[in-house]
């Protein structure tokens, strides 16, 4: 393994398609709110980056991607073509936790101020739900420096958000922008508890799955290119018009 291994990461969890080039130097960044238009932006993108800093794909390390949870559509595209290109060139595949992506942002933007003691992420899975996963840092051997996941991912109505017991104690920040799109549904949950601060900007991008995939690269927590996949946490991706009605309807309901 090299000192600074070049890492190529692919992140479209969200409406946002961005690819990113981790580099001795630092990390190259390009991103544009595609939509379904980044199964076509993607490969530009990452020629774009890989012209940029005067390599080809076959001197990358690895690529990653952000494995979700996310948008159904955008999880097929990042983890599709990180699997095409990583075949094409004879690389690994690194997979990251896009929630995960979230923290770390949320960090970033913390910077100056004070960090937090844990982490609550929590973004919008459309569908009136979220997509959300408690963070605490690690503190000894590997793991130290890195932002984990207690428990797994989640998706449900903002009301169903829940902190992990340590953090009500000890204090934590909301980090995604389920904080932003549901307002007080998601701060019955969440900021009533005592968060400190909330980063509804702090959302996955692939210069911070890059990062993270550093560390993974650097720990071995590589894939076959046939081995890589999407995480799911939301068995279903459409409701019928009935079922629509029905939601309507309790929601009515619950606000009488």
């Amino acid at each position: 393994m090299t000192a600074h291994p070049a890492i190529l990461a692919i992140e479209t969890s969200t409406e946002h398609c961005s690819v990113a080039l981790a580099l001795s130097g630092g990390i190259l960044l390009r991103q544009l709110n595609a939509g379904p238009r980044s199964s076509s932006e993607v490969l530009p993108m990452a020629r774009s980056l890989l012209d940029e800093a005067e390599m080809t794909l076959g001197d990358c390390a690895a690529i990653a991607f952000g494995e979700g949870p996310g948008a159904f559509t955008g999880l097929r595209i990042a983890c599709g073509m990180a699997q095409g290109l990583a075949y094409g060139a004879g690389l690994s595949v690194i997979a990251v936790d896009s929630l995960q992506a979230c923290a770390l942002a949320c960090v970033e933007e913390t910077a100056l101020r004070e960090r937090p003691a844990s982490i609550l992420v929590a973004v919008d899975a459309r569908m009136d739900e979220a997509y959300w996963a408690n963070y605490l840092p690690g503190k000894s051997g590997q793991s130290e420096g890195e932002w984990l996941r207690q428990g797994p991912a989640c998706v449900g109505p903002p009301e169903s958000v829940a902190l992990a017991p340590e953090q009500a104690r000890d204090g934590y920040a909301v980090a995604g922008n389920a904080a932003a799109v549901y307002g007080g549904r998601l701060a019955a949950a969440s900021r009533a508890a005592g968060a400190t601060a909330v980063y509804p900007t702090a959302m996955p991008r692939a210069d911070r799955v890059a990062a993270i995939a550093l560390r993974h690269y650097a720990q071995g927590r590589l894939l076959k290119p046939e081995e890589a996949a999407p995480v799911y946490v939301r068995d279903k991706v459409a409701y019928t018009s009935a079922e629509r009605a029905l939601r309507a309807a309790g929601k009515t309901a619950e606000r009488a």
